[in-house]
């Protein structure tokens, strides 16, 4: 039975795998006349109990023969998703019940959540995979290759595809055991992984899986005895869920099988239309459970003793489903901009109230209480968060990194070899892993094109269902009409299956969006001809140079990411070493600050601009006209260093300005005694004290300690800092801390040993700079 795959060739086997249970059809329906009496002794014995939430642990075993029906962990807690919110009514289809049913569909108030301890009291995610080739064509014998004890778990078993033991023609999707039908050691559900839940290789809605747990809780097919009067022998046996007289599969709200379905204790009138709407249908509109039959299940729970310790406090503690398990949150964004605000909110298995956040003393605000706080992280790189959650006594707390990316970005030329690096997680690079696995970008000293370290994709012998993605830092490519990427890539094939994808994205606006920029798969992707039966670690002459001109115009700004994005089914593991980016200069000259439109700027002004490229000269001019026309223009030339932005031959102190003025500005290059044309005109204006808004005294008097450091810097000025970037001897930026208007800091740079030199820009726009000794 599927919604989606629904069709009277598709169905669910669990009354004809009832008869193998019992031996033939007479034996089910001797068991089945039991339920009337069940009911009757279960309702005695439920009490208060009736209205009580009810957790069950539950394992999907996942039977596997190739990639493809290995799924992936998102599916499996997507099938988690929809039997929840079914089971809850939290379903987004409860507005199509009809009016007659309205009143009967309820929430059943069982919750089903994946199991955290294994039988063994060992950590799980409740996901139990097992490579077998009766997958297909699979029946009973997966359980005994894979079994949890089911007074402790629900059993699921998710296969490729299910033998047909009905005598029909047609495609079994799932069966279920119910309650007392059998050996308890076979209790649970199997089930087709193209009808578990709706993302993955599932071609359903979902709904198999909760069609199947009904009749492990003891739920008839709502056509099971066909028409009747009396409500507690036909149909299902539940008063509140009409007869049928057989299964239909469309969804036609005309359907009235049963003239003769009032009588005795049911609530409907005579002539009452099929409940199509319900899950034991076979209809492709289920959306509920009737009252009748959420008492029927929680009677199953409070009678049978394997249900009683299933649902048990100490079993929901000895499988770690009780309560708060594990603290752990998720952010607005995957990627965060400094100049922008993420949103933390709590993500803890199974519950969580947020008692504390930690997001670090550059971070705004530093800590916070609220529930779900808005944060804002001034300086690129990776920032640790520590969040505490608590519920009904229990407390948890998780520490991990959330990656922060510039909205400007770093400048080009750019490599990056990996040997600073120690891990992916503390580098210029962010790993993101949709399933949480193993199965995820990874620094390794396996292999290198030059050094020691390159970053792998650990893909041998695992299925990359899911995309696995590698985020570089920002760059700011606005100087350039294109860009070339390089970088060394090594990848082989495996003996069987191998379908794998290696792609590069781009966006311009912080990960929002996505472009791709190259591909390559099959053979393309091969940097070894041969199939390798074992995990690859490429040799020094297995390496290719990969290489991508990225010319569109819509990337040729601040702030651009680059990604690349390994996915597919086989395959083994992928390597990448030696990054780099260089850029064609546009000729266009883009200023930097002051800003355009500053006000209360002090009457010293440093005037900034970023790179041309390798030029003889720049030229600047500054005036008090918008046309540079008043007579009293303050121009002067500067002389090329190199092509970095960060140098003296980029910027301009000015001294002495009027004050209350507003003064306008432009620079231009010149080569080859040539010059280019102006850039765009920017404006400031002085303030009428000319301190400056924020400036606090004439002179600072900055302070760097300790020096030399083995990685802690403090930083104390008399003055306000704007900002202070790490510069090595070549002049290339490795560090910035931006934004703060604070006088003192803290940075905590993780440079390699050696000789650095911090410059400092102060809110009055004065610049200074300090040598800096890491040992």
């Amino acid at each position: 039975m599927s919604i989606g795959l629904q069709a009277q060739n598709y169905g669910c086997a669990t009354d004809e795998y009832t008869n193998v249970l019992l031996g033939d059809e007479a034996s089910r329906d001797a068991y089945l006349e039991q339920l009337a009496e069940f009911d009757a002794i279960a309702a005695q014995r439920l009490g208060s109990r009736e209205d009580a939430e009810y957790v069950i642990p539950v394992v999907v075993h996942v039977i596997y023969s190739d990639c493809e029906g290995n799924i992936s962990k998102s599916q499996i807690e997507d099938g988690l998703r929809v039997l929840n919110e079914d089971f809850r009514r939290t379903n987004a289809d409860t507005s199509i019940t009809r009016e007659v049913f309205q009143d009967h569909a309820v929430d059943v108030g069982i919750e089903f959540r994946l199991a955290n301890l294994d039988p063994s009291g060992d950590p799980t995610d409740g996901i139990n995979r097992i490579q077998a080739g009766i997958a297909t064509n699979a029946s009973n014998n997966v359980k005994s290759l894979a079994y949890w004890p089911s007074d402790e778990y629900m059993n699921i078993w998710v296969v490729e595809s299910i033998q047909n033991f009905t005598g029909t023609s047609g495609i079994i999707l799932g069966y279920a055991q119910f309650p007392g039908s059998g050996s308890w050691n076979t209790y649970g559900i199997v089930i087709r992984n193209d009808a578990f839940g709706t993302i993955g290789t599932s071609n359903a809605d979902g709904r198999t899986l909760t069609h199947e747990i009904g009749h492990c809780l003891n739920l008839l097919h709502t056509f099971q005895d066909g028409c009747g009067s009396g409500c507690s022998f036909t149909g299902d046996r539940v008063c509140d869920t009409p007869p049928a007289a057989g299964a239909t599969y469309n969804c036609s709200f005309n359907t009235n099988s049963c003239g003769n379905d009032g009588g005795s204790g049911s609530p409907y009138n005579s002539g009452t239309p099929d409940q199509i709407e319900n899950y034991m249908s076979y209809n492709s509109c289920q959306n509920m459970f009737s009252a009748g039959q959420k008492n029927r299940m929680i009677a199953a729970l409070n009678t049978y003793n394997p249900l009683e310790e299933l649902v048990s406090e100490e079993n929901l503690i000895a499988t770690g489903v009780n309560g708060l398990v594990e603290a752990d949150f998720i952010t607005s964004t995957d990627i965060i901009c400094n100049t922008e605000q993420v949103t933390f909110s709590d993500n803890s298995s199974y519950a969580g109230v947020a008692t504390s956040w930690k997001f670090g003393g550059e971070a705004r605000p530093a800590e916070s209480t609220e529930s779900n706080p808005s944060v804002q992280f001034p300086y690129e790189g990776y920032h640790t968060v520590t969040y505490t959650a608590s519920d009904s006594g229990q407390s948890a707390t998780t520490t991990r990194s959330v990656f922060v990316v510039s909205e400007e970005g770093q400048f080009a030329p750019y490599s990056d070899d990996l040997e600073e690096a120690n891990s992916i997680s503390n580098s210029n690079w962010y790993s993101i892993d949709p399933d949480d696995d193993e199965h995820e970008w990874k620094l390794t000293t396996e292999a290198s094109y030059s050094g020691d370290k390159s970053i792998k994709m650990d893909n041998y012998d695992k299925c990359g269902s899911t995309r696995d993605e590698l985020v570089t830092r920002s760059f700011d490519f606005s100087p350039y009409s294109s860009v070339n990427i390089r970088f060394a890539q090594a990848y082989a094939r495996a003996v069987g299956p191998n379908q794998n994808f290696l792609r590069m994205y781009a966006s311009a606006n912080c990960g929002e969006t996505w472009g791709i920029v190259w591909a390559q798969s099959g053979t393309a992707l091969q940097t070894v001809s041969q199939a390798i039966s074992g995990p690859f670690v490429p040799e020094a002459n297995q390496w290719q140079d990969r290489s991508i001109d990225l010319i569109q115009s819509a990337y040729m700004k601040e702030g651009v990411l680059l990604k690349f994005a390994f996915e597919g089914l086989g395959g083994n593991n992928l390597y990448i070493d030696d990054f780099e980016i260089s850029g064609q200069y546009s000729g266009d000259l883009l200023l930097r600050r002051p800003e355009n439109g500053n006000r209360g700027m002090a009457k010293d002004v440093l005037l900034d601009w970023k790179s041309a490229g390798i030029v003889d000269s720049y030229e600047y001019e500054l005036d008090t006209k918008s046309d540079f026309s008043s007579g009293n223009v303050i121009t002067g030339t500067t002389d090329f260093i190199n092509s970095n932005p960060n140098n003296e031959d980029t910027e301009v102190l000015i001294e002495d300005l009027e004050l209350s003025t507003t003064y306008y500005w432009r620079v231009r290059y010149i080569q080859d005694g040539n010059p280019s044309e102006w850039s765009d005109t920017w404006n400031f204006a002085v303030d009428d004290t000319g301190l400056g808004t924020e400036r606090i005294k004439a002179e600072s008097n900055i302070k760097v300690y300790p020096n030399p450091t083995n990685g802690l810097v403090n930083v104390e000025s008399d003055l306000p800092i704007e900002s202070a970037e790490i510069l090595d001897l070549t002049g290339r930026n490795v560090y910035n801390y931006n934004g703060l208007g604070e006088t003192f800091m803290t940075m905590q740079p993780q440079l390699p040993n050696g000789l650095y030199m911090i410059k400092f820009v102060l809110q009055n726009g004065n610049i200074e700079t300090k040598s800096l000794i890491v040992q």
